[in-house]
């Protein structure tokens, strides 16, 4: 499925084209949203809900109740929270596991990887069950 490379905003009288990638952090003001891009801050008249209905779920994730981050700005994560360039944000509530169900984690790869192997007189060597 084809994605638009941008969205256009209302900020005031007119609509302004956000390019997807630009986008930096989305958070919520009641009911309004201000988007953080590259260039510039946008204040506009939206919820949260509409706004995460909105955006790809493939490129953007809802960290907590009040912030929505693009996936690929995401430096690193654990427990408690993720870190962008400059700035850390706090999980909300399964918001955590939301992200990693969108996100491919070397760890798990690695894991079943490890789990089909049994170790042999050779090191580690293939499961007859799980090859061939």
């Amino acid at each position: 499925m084809w994605v638009q490379p941008f969205l256009f905003i209302r900020v005031g009288r007119k609509y302004v084209r956000i390019g997807m990638l630009e986008i930096v952090a989305i958070e919520s003001l009641a009911n309004y949203i201000k988007v953080f891009t590259d260039v510039g801050t946008y204040l506009t008249p939206m919820t949260m809900k509409q706004c995460i209905r909105q955006l790809p779920e493939n490129l953007f994730c809802r960290i907590n109740r009040g912030t929505i981050v693009p996936i690929h700005r995401i430096v690193s994560f654990d427990k408690d929270g993720i870190t962008m360039e400059g700035k850390k944000y706090s999980f909300g509530e399964g918001c955590k596991k939301e992200l990693e169900a969108r996100i491919n984690l070397f760890v798990q790869e690695q894991k079943r990887f490890i789990t089909s192997m049994r170790l042999g007189p050779l090191g580690f060597q293939p499961n007859d069950e799980s090859f061939g």
